[in-house]
């Protein structure tokens, strides 16, 4: 019996000892996903843009790290018949490996309709996705790089749908681990969109381009009218030319 005893310990302590050797396996692969992940960093340019311009992310990574960058922005529709539509022209694919996500969130389904100016799909393609408590989702990796109108639109249950679209793209970084990615703004609505890339997100105001103040305005007429800016200025000329020649009559 004592036997027993001594063999049963002898065995707790093992299991023990594996269990705190995993624990700490556990710890240390942990700590070093996050040590990775938070060197990854990166900033936005411009930090303000304008709707239509193209921004740029330039970040740090590991050397040859493979960095998955995600940009997403979200759009609530309001319902129209127990149907929601939601059309986003003109949705310039990256060059690089990527994925494009729609998800929709109180809906029956999900339908989305697609067309590129490059005639891979030349007339209306649709994909197709019940929802599931109301929450919808098509994913699509690898799509060509064209430019595509996408039409999103399906049977909605709640008065307001939410649309999330999220556009990732895959970039390695060089040997310094610096990385960049481009993403035209063309398609993405006013208002505020996310950019992440690893484990750090930055929120990003998309806004129309200033109107021109009222000399700008004035200046850019006459450059775009030069004829007219010269007739006027002739017509100055004679005016100052007979009224020094009047002067000159009377004395």
């Amino acid at each position: 019996m004592l036997r027993h005893l001594k063999t049963g310990g002898i065995a707790d302590r093992g299991s023990e000892m594996k269990k705190l050797a995993l624990l700490f396996v556990l710890l240390f692969l942990i700590v070093v996903v996050e040590v990775e992940a938070e060197e990854i960093n990166f900033e936005v340019n411009p930090v303000n843009p304008v709707k239509g311009e193209t921004v740029t992310i330039h970040g740090q990574a590991q050397p040859d790290e493979n960095v998955t960058i995600r940009i997403s922005f979200e759009k609530v529709v309001q319902e129209e018949d127990k149907k929601y539509t939601f059309f986003v022209p003109k949705i310039n694919m990256p060059e690089v490996e990527n994925r494009f996500t729609i998800r929709a969130e109180g809906c029956k389904d999900l339908k989305v309709s697609i067309k590129d100016y490059a005639e891979r799909y030349p007339h209306w393609v649709t994909f197709s996705s019940e929802a599931r408590g109301e929450v919808a989702e098509i994913s699509q990796a690898d799509i060509p790089a064209v430019v595509y109108d996408v039409l999103i639109h399906g049977k909605s249950v709640e008065t307001y749908v939410k649309i999330t679209i999220t556009a990732e793209g895959y970039e390695k970084a060089d040997e310094k681990g610096n990385f960049h990615h481009s993403y035209d703004t063309s398609s993405v609505p006013l208002g505020d969109f996310i950019v992440q890339a690893g484990n750090k997100t930055e929120t990003v105001h998309l806004r129309l381009p200033p109107l021109p103040t009222t000399p700008a305005r004035i200046t850019q007429k006459i450059n775009q009218s030069p004829g007219l800016f010269q007739l006027l200025f002739i017509l100055v000329v004679f005016v100052v030319f007979f009224v020094i020649l009047a002067k000159k009559m009377r004395k």
